[in-house]
């Protein structure tokens, strides 16, 4: 199999693991109100009173990133600014506000994207609407 097969058979396994665009539950990140990036699942907990939650299938937008993380590459240890996770339509049904990575896993970088498996964030409040 030569090289290029290789490669465009890696690119659409990662195809594959881009969140679904389901108008119904739209998972969005966002910095300085612009999305950056997409998120499949998130599971809100809050232990020890500190506000935590873990995103799953994370993938951000390589060319969007840079406004929150220095030389645009994800990590807790270059990021400058919060980022906002919205879920759900246009409307916003429910906002974590502020918030901040504390661990993640490998990023899996394709031309475009930087995609995570998962990422722990912790974050300072939240939003509602009915």
């Amino acid at each position: 199999m030569s090289q290029s097969n290789i490669f465009k058979k890696i690119i659409n396994f990662f195809k594959r693991l881009l969140p679904k665009r389901d108008k119904n539950q739209l998972i969005h990140i966002m910095v300085d109100d612009k999305i950056v990036g997409t998120v499949r699942t998130v599971c809100i907990k809050k232990t020890n009173n500190i506000n935590e939650a873990t995103l799953y299938r994370v993938v951000f937008d390589k060319n969007q990133i840079k406004s929150a993380f220095y030389n645009g590459m994800v990590s807790e240890k270059t990021q400058h600014k919060p980022l906002q996770i919205l879920i759900g339509d246009d409307d916003c049904n429910f906002k974590l506000n502020n918030c901040w990575i504390e661990t993640k896993s490998p990023v899996y970088m394709t031309e475009d994207y930087h995609i995570l498996d998962n990422i722990e964030i912790e974050y300072e409040d939240y939003k509602s609407k009915k």
